[in-house]
């Protein structure tokens, strides 16, 4: 279970992956998490900076992530923890049904997208509770919304 908070500026967190780490040690290599808010199912992704160099051995990965990156609302999230390489496509490693390719050859963006881990996330958020007052002596109650 991972725990972000929503304060400080960088926040540090370790895990031990599922699937060994290949893409990310490369010079173009980079790791990110998509979060997956429980609730609502919105999609937050958030860059990470790997820190560490994980071996086969010891494939621990210690990476940060920015606090203003992270979702604003507190709960429980999926996360799903991706490694890429970032680039433009080629030719010979281009695997779309040509009727279907939609995108500019120049353009940079994320090759071999390889989830290498999924968790669970808890992130406390900017969310704050508001309690209403009723007329009926027995109708107080206090809510939390979420986004959508």
């Amino acid at each position: 279970m991972l725990n972000f908070y929503n304060s400080g500026s960088i926040q540090t967190k370790t895990i031990w992956p599922e699937v060994s780490s290949s893409l990310a040690l490369l010079p173009l290599g980079k790791i990110e998490l998509l979060m997956i808010q429980d609730y609502d199912k919105s999609e937050t992704i958030v860059p990470a900076t790997l820190i560490n160099v994980p071996t086969s051995v010891y494939p621990r990965i210690v990476f940060q992530v920015l606090t203003v990156d992270l979702p604003a609302y507190g709960g429980l999230y999926t996360v799903k923890i991706r490694e890429y390489i970032e680039g433009s496509q080629e030719w010979g490693n281009y695997n779309t049904i040509w009727s279907d390719a939609n995108g500019e050859w120049s353009a940079v963006g994320k090759l071999d997208l390889t989830q290498i881990d999924e968790d669970r996330a808890t992130v406390q958020g900017l969310d704050v509770v508001t309690f209403t007052q009723y007329i009926g002596p027995d109708d107080t109650g206090a809510y939390i919304t979420y986004h959508n």
